[in-house]
């Protein structure tokens, strides 16, 4: 699951995109990603942040529930993007752009038909 939150943006827009930093670096040291590896490497506010979001749940978090949240993520990001290019596109099409249009148009193109859920 972390190669696949890596590759989300959208983690760098979040409050907890510090937290997510740490729990990176220690995989791709080879090192144990556990609480007390990840909260050592942050500061005091996302150490806060951390220690809240482990004492708010009820217990282990499923596999099941994490796939789907990261699922969710792909999906808003996905539909983020193809909102940007649709923008984009009108955008270059009012500046008489049109091969830089037509180029974001066939990405566009791409990226609706990849199957939902998965980077084109």
């Amino acid at each position: 699951m972390i190669g696949r939150l890596r590759s989300l943006k959208t983690i760098d827009t979040l409050p907890s995109r510090r937290i997510f930093q740490a729990i990176f670096a220690l995989e791709e040291a080879g090192g144990r990603v556990g609480f007390d590896e990840v909260n050592g490497r942050l500061e005091e506010a996302d150490q806060n942040l951390l220690a809240q979001t482990v004492l708010n749940e009820d217990g282990e978090i499923s596999r099941e529930k994490v796939v789907a949240a990261v699922e969710s993520m792909q999906r808003s990001e996905q539909q983020n993007l193809r909102v940007q290019l649709k923008t984009r596109i009108k955008e270059l099409d009012r500046a008489g752009k049109f091969d830089e249009a037509i180029r974001l148009a066939l990405e566009l193109h791409a990226l609706e038909r990849a199957p939902r859920g998965r980077p084109a």
